[in-house]
């Protein structure tokens, strides 16, 4: 998707910097090593990779899990589990861009909650970053983008070479199948 950013001349994700690059940028504007996102981040697979360490962080200490959880019990009367983003699981991020999208105002709305709790009532780098994401149109777009691509692609995808009856067969029996896919990753 950043390939298609840059060729299309559309405006990109906004930046979501670590507060270390986000100081040094702004302490040397000029310097477009510092101030350029390479290496950075943005777009939807930083977004959810954010959400991720926030709202289900593996280390219990960190992060706003118990928190969230509670947050969705009171609005939603239910608890979602957000996709394990921390891991390199299969589908994580396409998972956790239709929990985003599906959800999206119940986000921001946590994040204000955040906010709110603390003294300052100001959310820290990573918070702001997320919610910096969430508003953003072409971060949204990706987002929406990655969550078409698990619902029609992916998902479809997994369940077929994961059936019952795949179970027997290897990469080189399901090659047909393979080619579909392909056939249909190209339709005009």
């Amino acid at each position: 998707m950043a390939e298609w950013w840059e060729k299309s001349g559309e405006t990109p994700p906004i930046e979501l910097m670590s507060k270390f690059k986000a100081q040094a940028a702004a302490a040397a504007p000029e310097n477009e090593d510092l101030s350029s996102a390479k290496g950075s981040g943005r777009g939807a697979i930083k977004l959810t990779s954010l959400l991720g360490a926030l709202v289900k962080n593996k280390d219990r200490k960190k992060g706003h899990q118990d928190r969230f959880r509670a947050f969705c019990l009171r609005f939603l009367s239910y608890e979602i589990q957000f996709p394990d983003t921390s891991n390199t699981r299969y589908q994580s991020h396409t998972h956790a861009a239709t929990e985003v999208i599906h959800h999206h105002d119940l986000y921001l709305d946590f994040l204000q909650d955040v906010a709110d709790g603390k003294d300052k009532r100001k959310l820290n780098h990573m918070e702001q970053n997320i919610q910096k994401g969430l508003i953003d149109i072409p971060t949204l777009t990706e987002l929406c983008v990655l969550s078409l691509y698990c619902q029609a692609i992916s998902a479809p995808f997994t369940r077929q070479i994961r059936a019952p009856q795949s179970e027997s067969q290897n990469a080189l029996d399901l090659a047909p199948f393979y080619d579909r896919v392909i056939r249909h990753l190209h339709w005009p």
